[in-house]
């Protein structure tokens, strides 16, 4: 089975920014706020969330970053909610009710996520490819201080080894990224929440993929979890084919 990253599509349309601001009853610094609760737990009281307004002219898509305060999650229209829920995704997603606001109108028909569930064991570490970046020091008092960066292509025999060698790069000042990843061939998930391996993200199915272009939801992509960012994203990348 394929699997894809649910990406959020820019569009350049409208007048100024897509979000234009925040507004909050309260302060951030009460503890309920949204912002403060870590992306990766779940939250058992109501937390306090902004409304998020709108620039003018802005189609109002289906899935949008939240942004702010209140990232890295995500905004999605109560359709694509019920359609993941559909799916299962409320094992490991909560959907909080959060207004938006575009001129006059108002909207409250649209929800926050919170994940709080973690599928990383389903990556299929023997296919997968990373890449570690290691940066070294080069001068002395004499010399000017330079920095080198070298790239190089890893890959790893489990979650537990790639975590403690990201333990040792980021403890050094390094890096570590994934190239691109594959899922077991046993993983039966519509809906998975990568977060040590991949940026917290939204990782779906082919069947779900598929689903959503037919329903007709706007504003989103999916990107192939199984294609580099570089393949998908550069200057002559994969993603041309599909999108504008």
């Amino acid at each position: 089975m394929c699997y894809y990253e649910l990406v959020p599509h820019v569009h350049d349309i409208g007048m100024g920014d897509f979000i234009r601001e925040y507004h909050l009853d309260g302060t951030i610094n009460e503890k309920n706020y949204l912002g403060n609760y870590s992306d990766r737990e779940r939250i058992i009281t109501l937390p306090i969330i902004p409304s998020i307004e709108i620039g003018r002219n802005h189609t109002i898509p289906d899935l949008f970053k939240a942004g702010g305060g209140i990232s890295p999650r995500f905004v999605i229209s109560k359709r694509l909610k019920e359609l993941l829920e559909k799916y299962e995704a409320n094992k490991k997603i909560q959907f909080f009710p959060i207004k938006i606001v575009q001129q006059k109108s108002s909207f409250k028909d649209y929800f926050v996520t919170n994940f709080f569930g973690n599928d990383d064991s389903w990556i299929d570490f023997e296919k997968s490819e990373f890449i570690e970046q290691i940066i070294t020091k080069e001068g002395n008092r004499f010399i000017r201080l330079t920095f080198k960066t070298e790239n190089i292509e890893k890959r790893y025999r489990n979650l537990s080894e790639f975590l403690e060698r990201a333990d040792d790069l980021y403890n050094n000042d390094n890096k570590l990224f994934a190239k691109r990843v594959f899922i077991s061939s046993s993983c039966s998930e519509d809906v998975l929440i990568l977060d040590s391996c991949v940026s917290l993200n939204m990782i779906i199915s082919d069947e779900l993929k598929r689903t959503i272009e037919k329903q007709g939801f706007f504003g989103i992509e999916f990107k192939p979890l199984e294609i580099s960012d570089k393949e998908w994203y550069g200057p002559n990348g994969l993603r041309k084919q599909f999108y504008k």
